[in-house]
């Protein structure tokens, strides 16, 4: 029911982890179901209008795709093309601190041992993904990853394909939609 994510540029034994309670339907439960049955709402609202259609309900929607991508970690290598190269993957996360170390949480992150670092940005929007978006984690990449010791692969894993605006700006070398992850499924 609980999972634990060790960031990819930590050893497997590390003590920084991130905790993620797994089982989806409990986690549901626990952030919608839950709260209405201890207010005594439950009986007394339309559910599918109260909850369906709220921002909580969009985060949580986020969350359980970003968990889905870090889960299928293997099969996003495959599309990607360094499937049959070793890797590790898992999520990243550095905290802010005084001077030039910026606070930074990339959703999924593989180091390859082929010299390559390959950063995802998760999305699950029902619009396409707005160039602010990749301008924004193109921010954030480069002020982690030192592209001059490094080769750096960004990649957009999307329920929806980019903006027009987006996909010319060339900020990521890959995108994979929901559609595509759903295709290796046949």
């Amino acid at each position: 029911m609980i999972s634990s994510f060790v960031p990819y540029d930590k050893k497997r034994n590390s003590h920084t982890k991130r905790y993620v309670l797994v089982d989806r339907y409990l986690d549901f439960y626990l952030t919608f179901i839950e709260p209405l049955i201890q207010s005594g709402e439950l009986g007394r609202i339309n559910f599918i209008s109260q909850v369906f259609e709220t921002a909580c309900m969009v985060s949580w929607l986020g969350k359980s795709f970003e968990l889905t991508c870090l889960r299928e970690a293997s099969k996003i290598a495959g599309i990607l093309g360094f499937g049959g190269i070793r890797f590790e993957a898992g999520p990243f996360f550095q905290h802010g601190k005084k001077g030039d170390l910026v606070g930074v949480q990339f959703d999924l992150v593989f180091g390859r041992a082929d010299k390559v670092v390959t950063v995802c940005e998760v999305k699950c929007l029902d619009v396409p993904v707005p160039l602010s978006v990749g301008k924004h984690f193109a921010k954030q990449v480069d002020a982690v990853f030192d592209r001059s010791k490094i080769t750096v692969q960004r990649v957009l894993i999307s329920k929806t394909a980019p903006s027009k605006e987006l996909e010319n700006s060339h900020l990521f070398s890959s995108v994979i939609t929901l559609g595509d992850l759903l295709e290796t499924e046949k």
